[in-house]
């Protein structure tokens, strides 16, 4: 299995977003994916203020198109969206679609990104957003998959949850800011990855947006020792829209997991 993740600096202008997502998905065809990975908020990065007004019906032009794409080059498509919620709310949402174009699973984001990080920069997407109540999972090329998104990275039980159900792959479109990126975000892929020896795709968005935000960049795939297998750029650096990629070897997982079975050993009578 070959997986392509693409690093974007998605805007507040959807119609060139979606010209830029398709220039990078003919590019990472040459990679021959089975599947390739997008970032959160792929089709809009802007005032959380206006988003409800650039959110997704799911009867628009990014699905007929997203859906024609995997179908055609017979690739599975995930993709973080921004999608029309209820009582003028939108959802951070995870969409997935298989080799056929088909859409097989919705995932909306848990944990809404709350936090004061200085005087000058604040999120509150729980003023604009929905959140989801059910953790995404799905089979990929009969390979058991989690998804998240972004902030749920800081929730170890998501990740303990997908590991209790013998996940193999985890799926993480993110939009990870460079203020907090910079410290935690190779820390908590890689934790992640250890800690319930699962390969973690992580594929963030970079640069600034909406005049005074960044997102950090470095998407990338890690395996279950921790290892990153591929890196993309930051975004001080250069050509950092990008593709990375890598093939999961799931020899080595199992090996991981039984050379140190410390799934096996949780104390379960202590903490569930």
């Amino acid at each position: 299995m070959v997986i392509a993740g693409i690093q974007l600096n998605s805007t507040d202008n959807g119609e060139e977003n979606l010209k830029k997502v398709f220039y990078f998905l003919e590019r990472a065809l040459k990679l021959r994916p089975d599947i390739i990975v997008l970032p959160e908020y792929t089709n809009y990065m802007g005032s959380l203020k206006s988003s409800f007004s650039h959110a997704l019906p799911k009867t628009s032009e990014w699905y007929e198109k997203l859906s024609g794409f995997a179908r055609i080059n017979r690739v599975g498509l995930i993709i973080g969206l921004l999608l029309k919620g209820t009582d003028k709310k939108s959802t951070s949402s995870l969409v997935y679609f298989d080799n056929q174009g088909i859409l097989r699973h919705t995932y909306n984001k848990l944990h809404l990104f709350d936090v004061v990080i200085d005087k000058k920069v604040s999120y509150c997407e729980s003023a604009y957003l929905m959140p989801g109540n059910k953790p995404g999972m799905s089979v990929i090329n009969e390979i058991p998959c989690g998804f998240a998104l972004c902030y749920d990275l800081r929730f170890p039980e998501v990740f303990r949850f997908f590991s209790a159900n013998k996940r193999r792959i985890i799926f993480l479109p993110s939009a990870f800011t460079e203020t907090t990126g910079k410290d935690h975000w190779e820390v908590l892929v890689r934790a992640r990855a250890i800690e319930n020896q699962v390969f973690m795709i992580a594929i963030n968005q970079v640069g600034i947006y909406d005049s005074d935000k960044a997102s950090y960049g470095k998407s990338m795939i890690v395996d279950p020792w921790g290892t990153i297998l591929a890196q993309a750029p930051g975004m001080e650096e250069s050509e950092n829209e990008c593709i990375i990629s890598a093939s999961p070897d799931f020899t080595m997982q199992d090996h991981v997991r039984k050379k140190i079975p410390c799934l096996l050993h949780r104390r379960r009578d202590l903490f569930e």
